[in-house]
C-alpha cells in the first residue's frame, strides 16, 4: 500500500511541486529524498520477493503463481469497461474463480479494500465469467448480488463477493496463466463442422473441418471450443458438441459427427440435437442429452426431461460419475433429492441409492431455503442445493434396444489398464491382471482401449483398441507381453545356464558355448528345439 501511495502522481506532486514558498522547499527537500530513498528500497525489497520468476508488467504488481497461473494487480483503480481493455492489452483475463483455495488466495494479497472480479451479467441475465470458463464457486455476500450493476469486485482478506456499478473505480486482477497447452481437434466423422472458441461473449469461428481434417489451437487450461452443424441455424443445431481443455499437457479433440449408428432407433434414442437437446454419449445402454440454452432452474430441468421421455441423472456407480465429468464442464442437477424426507435422499426413477460421491461436508442442508436437490459439480463431487439455484440440465434416456456386454480378458503375462474410450478423455474401468476377465454393459459402436500400467502416456509400450460392432454380445481378448515360446523355457532357456554361454537360434536348433573353456568355440552343445 506504502509503495501504490509512493507512486501516486497526486500526492507526489505534493512533494515534487516547484511552486512552493522558498521555505516549504527548503523544509520538503529532505522529505523527498526519505520519500524517494523508501520507494526504491520498497520497490527492491517487493522486487526480490515477488518478481525472481515473473515477467514485469507496466502498471501492474506481481502478486504470486497460484496452480499454474501468474497473478497481477493494477496500481490504479478502473471503471469495468477500463479494466477488460488494461488485460487484453497484455494478453490476460480478469480474475476467475475456480475454488474456495484460490478465493482465499486472492482475497488475503490484493491491496484494496476491494478488486474486480471478471465476473458479469451485462449480457444476459445470468453471472458469467469474462474469461469463458466455467466454476462452481459462489461465494455473494449475504444480500448480494443486490442489482447495483453488472460487475463484480471481491471483498480483501474475507474473500465475500458485492457487485457494484460498472463506472466504479476499483484494482485490477488479471490472470496470466503459465501454460499453453496445444489442443488438436481431429474430424473423424461423415460430415463436414464448423469450430468455434467457446467464450462468454459470443462463438468466434475458428474455420470449417472437413471429414478427416485437423486442427491445431494454442489455448489455456479451462479454456472451451465447441463445434456445430456447417447450416449455421442456431435454433435447431443437429450437431453441437463442447470441449473443455483440462490441464497444461496436449490434447487431442476426436469428434465422430454423423457417424452411422443403429443401436437404438433414431425416434427413440437421436443422436445429434432434438427438442431442445444436444447428445453428449452412451455409457451401459442409457444415452444422455444436454438441454440447449443454458442453466436453469431444477423444476424446470425435471420437467424437460419428462418432456422428452428421459430422467434427470441417476447414477449408480464411479464409472457413470466419471463418465458424466468428462461429458459435461458445468455444474448438473442430478435426479437425487429429499424432499419427500429430509435428510433421506432417493432417485427420481425410484432406483435404489448405491453409490454416492458427496463433497466433503455435504449434504449439509445449509442457507434460509433448505437443500432438498442435488448438484453435480464439474470436478465429480456432489453437492445438495435449494431448486432456484441454476445448474445445466443433462437428461438420461435408457436405450434398452441395444445393450452388448463386452467381455474383455487378458490372455497375456502381464497386467494392463482398461479405459472406456471417449472423445473428452479415457475412463479408467479396472486393471486386468493376466488371465483376469471383466465386463461392461456397452451400446454399438463404443470405444475400449487397454494401455500399460505405468500410465506415462508419451511412451506407452502397449496401446490397443476395440469398437464394439452390433448388438451381439462380443469377447476381446489381449495378449500383452507375450515372450516368444517357441521353445520351453525349461527345456531350452534363452540366456546362460548349466556353466555354459548363449549364443542363438536357427532354424529351431539352439546353441551354447561352455563359459569355462571359451577358447573351444567350436566345441559346442547344441539342443533341438521343436515349435510346439
Amino acid at each position: 500500500m506504502l509503495k501504490r501511495l509512493l507512486l501516486n502522481p497526486t500526492l507526489s506532486n505534493v512533494f515534487t511541486t516547484k511552486q512552493h514558498h522558498p521555505f516549504m522547499q527548503m523544509l520538503l527537500s529532505p522529505i523527498r529524498n526519505v520519500l524517494k530513498l523508501m520507494s526504491l528500497l520498497i520497490v527492491c525489497l517487493f522486487t526480490f520477493q515477488n518478481t525472481a520468476n515473473a515477467q514485469e508488467i507496466p502498471g501492474f504488481i506481481y502478486m504470486g503463481e497460484f496452480q499454474g497461473t501468474s497473478y497481477y494487480c493494477s496500481y490504479y483503480s478502473y471503471n469495468w469497461n477500463q479494466a477488460q481493455d488494461l488485460v487484453a492489452q497484455h494478453g490476460g483475463h480478469m480474475l476467475t474463480i475456480n475454488s474456495w483455495e484460490e478465493n482465499s488466495y486472492v482475497s488475503s494479497r490484493i491491496m484494496a479494500n476491494a478488486a474486480w472480479l471478471g465476473y458479469s451479467n451485462h449480457n444476459s441475465n445470468n453471472w458469467n465469467w469474462m474469461s469463458g470458463q466455467s466454476s462452481n464457486i459462489n461465494n455473494w455476500a449475504y444480500g448480494e448480488p443486490n442489482g447495483s450493476g453488472y460487475g463484480a469486485v471481491i471483498i480483501k482478506n474475507y474473500g465475500h463477493w458485492k457487485d457494484r456499478y460498472h463506472g466504479n473505480a476499483y484494482e485490477v486482477v488479471m490472470e496470466i496463466p503459465n501454460c499453453a497447452p496445444v489442443l488438436n481437434i481431429c474430424n473423424n466423422g461423415n460430415c463436414a463442422v464448423n469450430l468455434y472458441d467457446w467464450v462468454s461473449t459470443g462463438d468466434i469461428f475458428l474455420r470449417t473441418l472437413n471429414p478427416g481434417q485437423c486442427h491445431q489451437v494454442t489455448t489455456e487450461d479451462g479454456h472451451m471450443f465447441r463445434i456445430v452443424d456447417t447450416d449455421n441455424v442456431w435454433g435447431s443445431l443437429t450437431i453441437d458438441e463442447h470441449y473443455s481443455v483440462s490441464g497444461c499437457d496436449n490434447q487431442t479433440w476426436n469428434v465422430n459427427p454423423c457417424l452411422s449408428d443403429d443401436s437404438c432407433p433414431e425416434a427413440q434414442c437421436p443422436i445429434g440435437n432434438f427438442n431442445g437437446a444436444s447428445y453428449l454419449g452412451t455409457l451401459n445402454g442409457s444415452r444422455y442429452y444436454k438441454k440447449t440454452g443454458g442453466d436453469v432452474q431444477y423444476q424446470d430441468a425435471y420437467n424437460f426431461a419428462q418432456s422428452i421421455g428421459g430422467h434427470l441423472v441417476t447414477i449408480n456407480s464411479a464409472e457413470e460419475n466419471n463418465f458424466l465429468k468428462n461429458v459435461t464442464s458445468g455444474s448438473v442437477w442430478l435426479g437425487l433429492t429429499d424432499a419427500n424426507s429430509e435428510g433421506n435422499f432417493s432417485w427420481n426413477t425410484g432406483e435404489s441409492v448405491t453409490y454416492t460421491n458427496w463433497n466433503t461436508g455435504e449434504p449439509n442442508d445449509w442457507g434460509h431455503y433448505g437443500e432438498d436437490y442435488t448438484q453435480f459439480y464439474s470436478n465429480g463431487l456432489w453437492n445438495d442445493i435449494h431448486e432456484n439455484a441454476y445448474s445445466w440440465c443433462v437428461v438420461e434416456m435408457p436405450c434398452d434396444c441395444c445393450t452388448p456386454t463386452l467381455e474383455v480378458c487378458n490372455n497375456g503375462n502381464c497386467a494392463v489398464n482398461l479405459y472406456h474410450w471417449v472423445p473428452t478423455g479415457d475412463i479408467l474401468l479396472t486393471t486386468l491382471e493376466p488371465g483376469q476377465c471383466f465386463e461392461v454393459a456397452s451400446g454399438d459402436h463404443e470405444m475400449y482401449r487397454i494401455v500399460d500400467t505405468n500410465n506415462d502416456w508419451h511412451s506407452l509400450t502397449i496401446d490397443e483398441q476395440y469398437t464394439v460392432s452390433g448388438c451381439e454380445d462380443q469377447t476381446w481378448n489381449v495378449n500383452p507381453c507375450q515372450p516368444d515360446d517357441s521353445c520351453p523355457v525349461t527345456e531350452c532357456p534363452v540366456g546362460n545356464f548349466a556353466g555354459t554361454d548363449y549364443l542363438g537360434e536357427f532354424n529351431g536348433i539352439h546353441g551354447w558355448t561352455p563359459c569355462h573353456h571359451r577358447q573351444r568355440a567350436r566345441k559346442q552343445l547344441l539342443k533341438k528345439c521343436y515349435r510346439r
